[in-house]
């Protein structure tokens, strides 16, 4: 298996061509999910988001998405160009989702 849990293959090949590597997940991969550290803005103090629970966040299936436990650790260049999303300040998941959707939000 490759980086987070993405075969070398489906690395070189891009999201949008999933390839048969006997895995039983074989869907094309729409977002790259970071967790990340955040401010809270209730009380301040920092607090790390995993990228599983920004799935829930953004209503996402994890499945659809390529998920990066702590994104100061990731060799960027070697995945694939897909939307990335991020822990937000101000708790606006879905509708920053929307403007991802519609290209309106950079990358």
């Amino acid at each position: 298996m490759g980086i987070l849990g993405y075969s070398r293959m489906e690395i070189a090949l891009g999201a949008k061509q999933p390839c048969g590597t006997g895995r039983r997940n074989h869907r094309m991969k729409q977002f790259i999910v970071v967790g990340d550290y955040i401010h809270s803005r209730g009380d301040g103090d920092r607090h790390f988001i995993s990228a599983h629970r920004l799935c829930e966040l953004y209503q996402l299936d994890p499945l659809d998405c390529i998920l990066v436990p702590d994104g100061d650790r990731v060799a960027w260049h070697r995945l694939p160009n897909l939307p990335r999303l991020y822990p937000r300040y101000h708790g606006d998941y879905l509708e920053h989702l929307q403007r991802v959707r519609r290209g309106k939000e950079k990358k």
